[in-house]
């Protein structure tokens, strides 16, 4: 066997194999370098079809050749169009014949001997080499400006338009709010898999939807509210600042997909003093120390885990407790105040262990939310009461007992103040100057729980 480098595979003007053809070099008696084109036929052997001084030609001779092998024939245009290949030299132009067939629904057939990987490579050389030919054959003018268009820009990250909330925010709502806001965010890219704009549809907003549903769990419909609430606004903030293409826009407004479940209809059920009797046997002195905390200041479950002991002034027998909004009228710290009862003041003595947080765990930190109310659970189970009542229903009873006062009566400015809102008229200076502002409605609300007022 003649020893030598393997042949090379043979390739044409695109760049693409001429598949079964094969060049090999060699060198004349004179010392002449040539290359020699053949193809290895099923019977074996060899077949050549020219050399280097016509490489153009000894292509046409392997596909007239192979044709023939195929029962085609090469060489005349049989079909309704002709494909032309172009060599390395320009004028070296041979035709090959194609059939096309259209029918009547517009669908387009090309026979089997053509390959569609050169016939389309063949259509973007033309396009790229002679555009406004092409366009005045094809009459489809746009193809004569191609060149002058420019590729679309990058869609927007998804990261991105986090951060820019992020940093606009960050003086404007509370640290907690900005943590959630960050990582309800990352939850939301994490889910619907998207880095860009462009990677969303309607069908990855529907994914994080039912996912974040699928996690509720037996939390509260507040716990999917926040979360669509946020990824809302995150996304209108980006609608409202960011340079957006008009794709993006429509992308982006599909986040209207996002919809909670309805808030529930408000419970005006309270806790009676029967229940509240029953629950304080049971209740140990911290639960002790935090229903009476709840009921007399109408407090809910995440009041009493930020409430710090700097916040109670035991000379006043007052706290002061500033409760802190991030938009609307009342943006910013909303005084809340409170006069305490004796009997308040006395459980918070029992739990006073020198901590920062009134309520603060063994561990020296606050309780979570969710530990106060699965504390609430276990404790009205112990009393006896089968009635579905949140913890929340301590804050809700402060404010029916203080409106419902007859004798005296309560004026509603006092109970709005008491519970942390807004009242037209009264300054918020003056609420922190004058906590016992409440004295009246604190009094009301003791004298219909305990019978009589310990202050």
């Amino acid at each position: 066997m003649k020893k030598g480098p393997p042949p090379d595979f043979v390739r044409d003007r695109n760049g693409n194999v001429v598949n079964g053809l094969r060049k090999q070099k060699s060198k004349t008696k004179g010392g002449r370098e040539i290359v020699r084109y053949f193809t290895v036929p099923a019977d074996g052997g060899r077949k050549y079809f020219g050399n280097s001084d016509d490489k153009p030609g000894a292509i046409f001779a392997y596909r007239q050749w192979q044709a023939q092998q195929e029962g085609h024939t090469l060489g005349v245009t049989t079909g309704k169009a002709t494909l032309r290949e172009f060599d390395d030299d320009p004028e070296a132009v041979f035709r090959r014949p194609i059939e096309i067939t259209i029918d009547k629904d517009g669908s387009v057939e090309v026979a089997d001997h053509v390959q569609e990987d050169a016939f389309w490579a063949v259509v973007a050389s033309e396009i790229h080499s002679n555009a406004q030919l092409v366009a005045q054959k094809t009459k489809i003018e746009q193809i004569g400006y191609l060149h002058r268009l420019e590729p679309p820009p990058p869609s927007k990250s998804l990261e991105e338009i986090g951060r820019l909330y992020l940093d606009d925010k960050v003086d404007e709502i509370t640290p907690k709010e900005w943590k959630n806001s960050e990582t309800w965010w990352k939850e939301f890219c994490d889910i619907t898999g998207a880095k860009f704009v462009a990677d969303l549809d309607r069908q990855q907003f529907r994914r994080y939807m039912k996912i974040i549903k699928q996690r509720r769990g037996g939390r509260s419909p507040v716990w999917i509210r926040s979360r669509f609430s946020k990824i809302k606004t995150i996304i209108h903030h980006a609608l409202d600042e960011m340079d957006l293409t008009a794709d993006e826009q429509k992308i982006l407004k599909i986040v209207s997909l996002l919809k909670p479940p309805p808030k529930p209809t408000p419970d005006p059920d309270v806790i009676t003093p029967q229940d509240l009797k029953m629950i304080l046997k049971v209740a140990d002195d911290w639960m002790t120390a935090l229903i009476l905390t709840a009921l007399n200041c109408a407090y809910g479950a995440t009041d009493c885990c930020r409430l710090e002991r700097n916040m109670i002034d035991g000379r006043q027998g007052t706290i002061r407790f500033d409760r802190t909004k991030a938009v609307g009228r009342a943006k910013g710290s909303v005084p809340r105040v409170a006069v305490l009862w004796k009997r308040t003041h006395k459980a918070l003595k029992k739990i006073d262990r020198e901590l920062r947080h009134v309520f603060a765990l063994a561990h020296g930190r606050p309780p979570h939310v969710e530990t106060i109310r699965r504390y609430w659970d276990d404790l009205l189970q112990e009393a006896g009461i089968d009635r579905d009542l949140s913890f929340g229903v301590l804050r809700r009873s402060t404010q029916t007992a203080a409106a419902s006062s007859k004798n005296p009566a309560v004026p509603y400015q006092q109970y709005q103040v008491l519970s942390g809102h807004t009242f037209k008229g009264v300054e918020d200076n003056y609420i922190r100057r004058n906590p016992r502002l409440v004295e009246l409605a604190c009094e009301a609300v003791e004298r219909y729980y305990f019978g009589r007022i310990s202050m």
